[in-house]
């Protein structure tokens, strides 16, 4: 076997093999999905096309040797439109869409347990949770497309209940490795775009092809990247800080009120203190008045007849 086969051998091996971008997030092309071993091996429960046409991610989810209710799949397509498929694919693309759109919906409302009503909840990133109200994401290529794609990893991460796989037609479309890279920043703010891209690229040699000009110029990518290096772009999980917040808040309005409450009870208690112990020394004084006023009349009349009877006795004296 000459060298140059070898080589194209050894190629395609890459091409179909899925990479590993961080802990809990794979990437690879669309055939990754059928790849039992690999699924089972890396705790694979959730699962992502990128500009996959909706009509083939339908078959591609169908292929997943997994029970259709114990995984998540979400399909970025922005060219999706219903009008140009007939009755019967559109059929079975709304099958796909409803039954996967409700199990991503009670995974989030498990994952993020105050969302019992999603669309007026004030403190989750809104946005996001709206998108993802339905698998099939189709807002067009921009800042709101790096925004879903990284909250919904994020809302993944933080449910630590299986990884998620990435995918394309490929493997090495423009599109996954831009959202890839994206990722890569959001989870380390202080590296570059030149950093992540190398790293993306030694990860996965097919994409050796694209550079950092074709990457900048991408739609919303740039805008992304400056909310990433600001920290000022909307969390999905800001909500655990607003709720934690709002606990507070609760908590010391309530404290306060019942801080207010005895200190009222208090005064009332005190007040009524005083007022009692103003009574008992009016009663007192009044006591010891009545006690006095009847005393000096008896001592008066002690006084009064001690002195008639002295008086006589000196009288019969002085006669004798």
């Amino acid at each position: 076997m000459s060298f140059q086969i070898q080589y194209e051998l050894a190629n395609m091996k890459n091409q179909i093999q899925p990479q590993q971008l961080t802990q809990n997030v794979f990437f690879g092309p669309v055939n990754s999905l059928s790849r039992l071993d690999f699924l089972m091996e890396n705790n694979i429960k959730h699962f992502v096309c990128v500009d996959v046409p909706t009509s083939m991610a339908v078959k591609y989810s169908e292929k997943i040797p997994l029970d259709k209710y114990a995984y998540n799949f979400v399909n970025f397509d922005s060219k999706f439109n219903k009008a140009e498929h007939t009755n019967e694919k559109l059929f079975e693309i709304m099958c796909f869409n409803q039954n996967f759109s409700s199990q991503l919906f009670n995974f989030i409302k498990q994952t993020l347990p105050s969302s019992s009503d999603l669309l007026n909840n004030e403190i989750y990133n809104m946005n996001s949770l709206r998108v993802l109200q339905s698998n099939i994401v189709t807002c067009a290529k921009g800042y709101e497309r790096f925004e879903v794609f990284n909250d919904l990893l994020t809302i993944i991460k933080y449910a630590k209940n299986g990884n998620v796989l990435v995918v394309s037609s490929n493997g090495n479309d423009e599109s996954l490795i831009t959202l890839l890279i994206s990722q890569v920043l959001r989870e380390n703010c202080t590296a570059d775009v030149l950093d992540a891209i190398k790293y993306v690229k030694a990860l996965r040699p097919t994409i050796q092809e694209l550079n950092l000009q074709q990457i900048q110029f991408f739609t919303g990518f740039i805008e992304y990247c400056e909310k990433i290096k600001s920290k000022s772009w909307n969390n999905i999980l800001d909500y655990k800080r607003n709720a934690n917040m709002k606990k507070m808040n609760m908590r010391t309005s309530s404290a306060y009120d019942l801080m207010q409450r005895d200190d009222d009870n208090n005064d009332e208690e005190h007040g009524s203190t005083m007022q009692l112990q103003q009574q008992q020394q009016q009663q007192q004084q009044q006591q010891q008045h009545q006690e006095s006023f009847n005393y000096r009349p008896v001592n008066a009349m002690q006084t009064s007849n001690d002195f008639s009877r002295s008086f006589k006795r000196a009288r019969r004296t002085d006669c004798d």
